[in-house]
């Protein structure tokens, strides 16, 4: 049987009609799995799936999100103790569940995720929530820049505008206590509101709403991202020792800095950062489960982000019937329109309105029809294309392939003629060059060496 057949014969299994009864005197998985789901209001194939198998899936991340596999190899780790720690919580309160419930609790797991924008810090989170089926509240903290906005996630107050609607970060915990929780540009928010909202939540997994019914967070898993410190994110190993050394490590001696890996003189200089900076006490700080840092993207990551976007466009219009060719000049000028200010962002706008919107509209306006290559190219700073068909475009040639001298003669003879016919340069070059596929540099190459000079 299948596993989606597996889960359906749970459903209907005799266990889901005493779920809500006393437990049966032999404690079934099934019925745990089921009044675990019934309960946290995860899907029945998340409760149920074997912890390592289902975290390794998280694996499947490195695939999509490129330059934070590390980051998936920790939260892998924290994601089986989370899954195992619902686990046997659901189980105990199945087995008595006229038991006084213990004493709460701090939430399951807390991290805080600092470094520059645009390398993964809140996608990273999205898509292990996504993989493991748990439901998320994605909280856009600039939105409680003063004071007084704090109302906003517990609920406003009697008599003021609002009350009586449950507050955006405790309304859906009301409902959902299993829920990922991502507390997005956090340190944007005022330091009152985290002082009175978030500190709580973080120290004893309890808070107040303005119904006055206390909400737990214990079985939260709780993520804050910023931008804080991304400065610090770039700077090489030598300027973070010498930065720590001048007075801002306290607790570590000159020797215990040396001895530490860059990673963790990383995390000591942004908890500075977060103290000097942004007004945070050592004890907000030092609430958080666990503090990461996301590095810039390194050039080999920079490629892979680019050459992603490039094969999804492709493939989409693969599916029209319309084949994409790039050549290597154009994917260096994408590559070349990274900012390191905005992070794999830059990339994805710059493919969207120099790439993808033109091949598009061309597509749109019926210049691309189903079964013609479209070639997009890179020439004097500006974008280029070509339209012609796999007829005109025979065997594929390897990359760097030197162009045949009689062929060379064979162009040269049909450019003289360009006058004459109207035809662009490059459509000229396909209709005598049948006989090449130039997919990469070989076709700039010859496009360059033909008059272009």
């Amino acid at each position: 049987a299948t596993k989606s057949q597996d889960l359906e014969a749970l459903k209907n299994a005799k266990s889901l009609a005493t779920a809500a009864g006393p437990a049966p005197t032999r404690l079934t998985p099934d019925y745990v799995h089921i009044a675990a789901a019934q309960e946290t209001g995860l899907s029945l194939e998340t409760v149920s799936m074997d912890i390592q198998k289902g975290t390794s899936r998280l694996a499947e991340i490195n695939d999509e999100l490129f330059g934070n596999e590390e980051r998936v190899e920790r939260v892998q780790k924290r994601m089986a103790r989370y899954v195992k720690e619902m686990e046997e919580a659901e189980e105990e309160r199945v087995r008595n569940p006229k038991k006084e419930k213990a004493q709460r609790g701090k939430p399951i797991q807390s991290v805080l995720s600092l470094g520059p924008t645009g390398t993964g810090k809140t996608d990273l989170y999205l898509k292990v929530a996504a993989k493991l089926g748990m439901p998320v509240v994605k909280i856009d903290m600039t939105n409680y820049t003063q004071a007084h906005h704090g109302s906003g996630l517990i609920g406003a107050k009697p008599e003021y505008v609002g009350h009586g609607q449950p507050g955006e970060l405790t309304g859906p915990v009301l409902k959902t206590p299993y829920v990922m929780i991502i507390l997005d540009e956090i340190t944007r928010a005022h330091i009152n509101v985290i002082k009175q909202v978030v500190y709580p939540i973080l120290d004893v997994g309890l808070i107040k709403d303005s119904e006055g019914r206390s909400i737990s967070f214990e079985k939260a898993f709780i993520v804050g991202t910023s931008n804080a410190g991304e400065h610090l994110a770039r700077m090489p190993r030598p300027a973070l020792l010498e930065l720590l050394k001048s007075g801002v490590e306290k607790e570590w001696s000159a020797k215990e800095i040396d001895a530490k890996s860059t990673n963790d003189l990383r995390i000591r200089a942004m908890e500075w950062e977060l103290k000097t900076t942004y007004g945070w006490e050592e004890s907000m700080v030092g609430r958080w489960g666990q503090i990461e840092v996301t590095e810039p993207h390194t050039p080999e990551v920079i490629e892979k982000i680019a050459h992603k976007q490039v094969k999804k466009l492709i493939n989409k219009f693969s599916n029209r019937k319309i084949t994409l060719v790039f050549t290597e000049t154009a994917l260096t000028a994408l590559i070349k329109t990274y900012d390191p200010t905005k992070g794999g962002r830059s990339l994805e706008y710059a493919f969207q309105n120099l790439i993808s919107d033109k091949v598009y509209e061309l597509y749109i306006d019926n210049r691309v029809k189903p079964g013609e290559v479209l070639m997009l190219d890179f020439v004097k700073g500006a974008w280029d294309h070509v339209v012609t068909t796999k007829e005109q475009l025979a065997a594929a040639k390897s990359v760097g392939d030197p162009i045949a001298a009689e062929r060379r003669a064979r162009v040269q003879q049909a450019l003289a003629r360009q006058q004459q016919t109207g035809a662009t340069q490059r459509e000229i070059y396909f209709r005598f060059f049948d006989e090449a596929y130039m997919v990469h540099n070989a076709v700039a190459k010859a496009l360059r060496g033909f008059g272009r000079k």
